[in-house]
């Protein structure tokens, strides 16, 4: 397989990671995998895929736009046949329009983050931060910490395991797992304790080198304490605003 054909494949895959098991991308992500310049291609085609998708979530849509969009979806049971220029008016048209609103949307676009995971190099507090921030919409709510790891193991994500009783405690709020162009994946469990959020991220396999931060030591940063450890399967990082004196009856 060529590059030019690959980054035809490439160029559906879905930048949160969906597609990583899909036979139909196999070939092309194996592709990215040993051409250096397509992996970087690549990187950046997601990370612009995924600006996009967070940008227009973000926009508010009020309910009278949602009604006068539907009410423009009209299906005509037979409809009337058009000469031909005016069926290229229109669609010169429509062009138009969608360049125009492209035009002055790129403004606004938010800064060049890349909230991708990436399991091929370390990260730090930052990049855990933007993860972290980039939670929502859960893939899976739960009530309870139990309930969060049988989702994650039933979807064949890292998943926590012998943490401390304290856990039990807090109220579950709901998981994500974030997963690279390589396959490799991370798990965000989101819950809270005493009013404040307390993010927990496990990794495991080859993904364990991406949190490779100093341990058992409590990092502060921008105001969130983070806190690394981690066993022979997996490695584990509590992020949360709430005082590290607060924090230590969950950490092992």
């Amino acid at each position: 397989m060529k590059n030019e054909e690959a980054k035809q494949i490439l160029s559906a895959y879905r930048p949160g990671g969906d597609d990583a098991a899909d036979p139909a991308f196999e070939e092309a992500l194996e592709q990215a995998r040993r051409d250096p310049e397509l992996a970087a291609w690549f990187k950046e085609e997601r990370r612009r895929d995924g600006e996009w998708v967070r940008f227009f979530q973000s926009i508010p849509v009020p309910e009278e736009g949602k009604q006068a969009l539907l009410g423009l979806a009209r299906v005509e049971t037979a409809p009337k046949k058009r000469p031909f220029w005016l069926w290229s008016v229109g669609v010169a048209a429509g062009l138009a329009l969608c360049i125009g609103v492209i035009g002055l949307l790129i403004p606004y676009l938010p800064p060049s983050t890349d909230l991708a995971f990436d399991g091929e190099r370390s990260v730090g507090v930052p990049e855990l931060l933007q993860l972290a921030h980039a939670r929502q919409p859960f893939d899976y709510r739960g009530s309870s910490v139990p309930e969060l790891r049988a989702w994650l193991v039933g979807r064949g994500a890292p998943a926590p395991e012998a943490l401390p009783e304290a856990w039990g405690a807090l109220s579950p709020l709901g998981c994500r797992v974030f997963t690279d162009e390589w396959g490799h994946s991370i798990s965000l469990l989101c819950l809270e304790k005493n009013g404040q959020i307390v993010h927990l991220f496990v990794a495991e396999g080859r993904a364990r080198q991406a949190l490779a931060m100093a341990e058992k030591e409590w990092i502060n940063h921008s105001g969130w304490n983070a806190y690394c450890w981690s066993d022979e399967d997996r490695a584990y990082v509590i992020l949360s605003p709430a005082p590290a004196d607060e924090l230590d009856e969950l950490v092992i």
